[in-house]
């Protein structure tokens, strides 16, 4: 039963995207999590996890934004550890759909 749970996590994480991640910290840092914000929303606290991306690069997760509306967004960013959080980390993003495509057509 466990092998499935991390099964179906792992290709729930595979098939989601795009995702908040940074560089993984060096133990000595002692990071437990980050803190992050969305559009000065409420702030949202999650454990850090470093996770295997599938170009081989290992990243800390944050978070799946795939439920960020599509438009301008600035989003906060502050690890945290036992004594306390790091300074904000703030950085803007665009969620934008393609354009409509103009040259549709049947080809015989």
């Amino acid at each position: 039963m466990r092998t499935l749970l991390v099964f179906l996590c792992l290709v729930g994480l595979a098939n989601a995207e795009p995702f908040l991640v940074c560089d993984t910290y060096p133990a000595s840092e002692q990071v437990i999590g980050f803190v992050y914000t969305v559009d000065s929303g409420a702030e949202v606290k999650v454990p850090y996890k470093e996770q295997v991306m599938s170009d081989g690069s290992t990243v800390a997760v944050l978070a799946d934004m795939s439920f960020v509306a599509d438009g301008n967004h600035k989003i906060t960013v502050k690890a945290y550890n036992m004594w306390g959080e790091s300074d904000p980390v703030p950085f803007d993003f665009t969620r934008k759909l393609p354009a409509s495509s103009t040259n549709i057509r049947f080809r015989w």
